[in-house]
């Protein structure tokens, strides 16, 4: 979501949180008031690569690093962050387990594992380095297991 107009009406819909991501670089302003307006309903996604927050569908750089990105949201109240490394994404190979760690030691709300997780053994890395939540999108799709497994994973 990158308007205030469009998170508004998909919550109006009855979404119980909405994410937002370019926004938070380029209108936070506007994303640090939906925090507030919107308690526990903003989820923020921090994409990276190699620490380097990237934004525009992952085309443009913003300067700006993921850790400096994630302490300034968690400050206005963030429900989450959505932690996607991006060299990862889509692979297979396992997600980024150090990264979301240490980015979950330097924030309060909660951080979301995403990209690289391929098989179970990925989640119970997630699961057993204390990440409180993941992604498992293509992994899902692509019928490397199911959602049922990948809840009993992370249990």
């Amino acid at each position: 979501i990158r308007e205030r107009a469009t998170a508004e009406a998909w919550w109006s819909a009855g979404a119980e949180r909405v994410v937002v991501g370019t926004a938070a670089i380029k209108a936070p302003e506007m994303v640090r008031a939906l925090c507030a307006d919107h308690p526990g309903a903003v989820v923020v996604a921090v994409d990276a690569r190699h620490g380097d927050v990237a934004v525009e569908g992952w085309l443009e750089g913003s300067g700006r690093s993921a850790d400096s990105l994630a302490r300034e949201v968690d400050g206005w109240g963030a429900a989450a962050l959505l932690f996607t490394a991006i060299e990862r994404d889509g692979t297979g190979e396992g997600p980024d387990v150090d990264a979301t760690v240490a980015l979950q030691g330097l924030v309060a709300c909660d951080v979301i594992a995403s990209g690289g997780i391929g098989s179970l053994a990925h989640i119970h890395a997630l699961r057993d380095a204390g990440v409180r939540a993941a992604v498992c999108g293509k992994a899902l799709y692509s019928g490397a297991f199911t959602l049922s497994e990948a809840f009993e994973a992370a249990c």
